[in-house]
């Protein structure tokens, strides 16, 4: 990519992300064209097959065989598996048609992503963050970055980001206080386990205290 910038310095800001390209079309041989094309092919559908697999695994295990479906053999588990699978695709298929520049993606996913990140750490220090937190949390930030898409669509990017983490925090801590905590047989063997640092009193009282302070401090 560096090396693109300075053997194509005319290329205006559109065209740079073709630098790439079009270094590998001006110096490399043709059998080496034929193996980074490969390597691209096969990079592209490990990252495909790896996320339509990991999001099958979450509808079937975590919805599908725990809500649904709670009595479904393994030949009936594979069939929903593969029915998601191909759902999960056409659904990609569709998302892609209003994609216009990957620069949109990326800034989608952090957006996204990044109203998760508080309650994915706060759950190892904070035992009343429950599963109901981290449905919130995952859900609110589509509903913040839609509605500023539809009714801001001018609004620069990191600006966006600040409102949609703001709105997703308040959304999963609302959602932390009107449902019911972890059940406390549950909490205590994971403490009784993990020993985590942070706000686990109620849960620490009957346990051993964590000896990872003391450790640090030698």
């Amino acid at each position: 990519g560096l090396c693109a910038i300075v053997l194509y310095p005319d290329l205006s800001e559109t065209d740079k992300k073709l630098g790439y390209a079009m270094a590998m079309k001006d110096f490399l041989p043709t059998g080496l064209k034929g193996l980074l094309l490969v390597a691209f092919l096969a990079a592209y559908m490990s990252t495909i097959s790896t996320q339509l697999n990991w999001g099958t695994s979450y509808v079937i295990n975590d919805l599908y065989h725990r809500f649904i479906h709670k009595n479904a053999t393994q030949k009936q588990l594979v069939m929903a598996s593969r029915i998601n699978t191909l759902l999960l695709m056409l659904v990609a298929l569709l998302v892609t048609t209003q994609i216009q520049t990957l620069e949109s993606v990326f800034k989608f996913m952090i957006e996204c992503g990044a109203g998760l990140g508080a309650v994915l750490i706060l759950r190892w220090y904070w035992w009343r963050i429950n599963a109901w937190s981290e449905i919130a949390a995952t859900i609110a930030p589509f509903i913040s970055f839609t509605f500023l898409l539809n009714f801001y669509p001018n609004l620069e990017f990191p600006y966006g980001l600040f409102i949609t983490v703001g709105f997703t925090t308040v959304i999963w801590l609302i959602a932390t206080f009107i449902t019911q905590p972890t059940d406390l047989q549950v909490l205590k063997k994971f403490y009784a386990r993990v020993k985590p640092e942070g706000f686990w009193q109620p849960v620490a009282s009957d346990s051993p205290k964590s000896t990872l302070p003391l450790l640090l401090s030698c």
